[in-house]
């Protein structure tokens, strides 16, 4: 991959006389560290039990990125050593995207409506999906309702109704296992013991008792 810079715009949030307003704030990022941050945002939503912030403008820059790729390799001879690794390089970035974006469709499809709900109840700069997913989401439960009403629920006697409204929901109290990427103080897992998180140690504790050092990128899940 070249070192060619590329333009990452971030929202940022600013008070305006007590108004919200979105303004563009410009980073310059090479290729090789949009890459790092793909690999990352891959690593943390593959073991997380919970779906995660979703990175889009990390998406969206990467798979322009691709795109660039695939056009320089159309430009050097096929029988130039360095195509066949740049061609591999190419697949295994374009891997990871595909993966990350996997890896949230199952979690859609296993915790429908529990990611739907939760997702509700979050204020605009806080939620975790995006507007396609919140479209695949609607449409998948609406369809599983239908087909589970068809084949199923009208057949359930009134005093066993109850079953129809329970809800999945992934355990956050799983244990995962981490590399703090920055000190973080110290928090107490569920023996009521202390732990301390300095950089670059690692610990297995349960996932709800450092969610939010995941999502600010304290943390890397591994």
């Amino acid at each position: 991959m070249s070192d060619d810079e590329l333009q990452l715009f971030s929202e940022e949030r600013v008070s305006n006389d007590g108004n919200d307003s979105e303004d563009m704030d410009e980073e310059l990022i090479t290729p090789q560290k949009l890459l790092q941050r793909i690999e990352s945002a891959w690593m943390n939503e593959k073991h997380s039990p919970d779906i995660l912030p979703f990175q889009g403008e990390m998406v969206d820059l990467m798979l322009g990125q691709l795109a660039h790729m695939e056009e320089n390799l159309e430009a050097i001879d096929r029988n130039d050593f360095r195509k066949i690794t740049h061609k591999m390089e190419l697949e295994r970035i374009r891997f990871i995207v595909a993966s990350y974006l996997r890896c949230r469709l199952q979690k859609l499809e296993e915790f429908t409506q529990h990611i739907l709900t939760e997702e509700r109840k979050r204020p605009p700069d806080k939620k975790r999906l995006s507007d396609a997913e919140v479209k695949f989401a609607e449409d998948f439960f609406e369809s599983v309702e239908r087909h589970f009403q068809l084949l199923a629920l009208r057949h359930i006697p009134p005093n066993q109704d109850d079953i129809t409204k329970r809800i999945v929901r992934p355990n956050l109290m799983s244990n995962v296992f981490f590399r703090v990427v920055k000190s973080c103080g110290t928090v107490v897992n569920t023996n009521d013991e202390e732990v301390e998180l300095l950089e670059d140690s690692q610990h297995m504790l349960p996932y709800q008792l450092i969610s939010d050092l995941i999502i600010k990128g304290d943390i890397q899940l591994i």
